[in-house]
């Protein structure tokens, strides 16, 4: 394994860390809107488009 693919396995090995980061964000956080709502305006999507997402 490589440095990089050593610390992200360390780091997303298992759900602790995100959840940990989402209670973070979901406490501290300012935005008046949610990240994925936000993206979601951001793409010029319409009625029947479909998204692939891969990560």
């Amino acid at each position: 394994m490589t440095s990089v693919t050593s610390e992200l396995a360390k780091q997303y090995g298992d759900s602790r860390k995100l959840a940990a980061r989402a209670g973070i964000n979901s406490k501290y956080a300012i935005a008046e809107v949610g990240w994925f709502p936000w993206i979601a305006r951001q793409l010029p999507l319409q009625a029947g488009d479909r998204v692939l997402d891969i990560g």
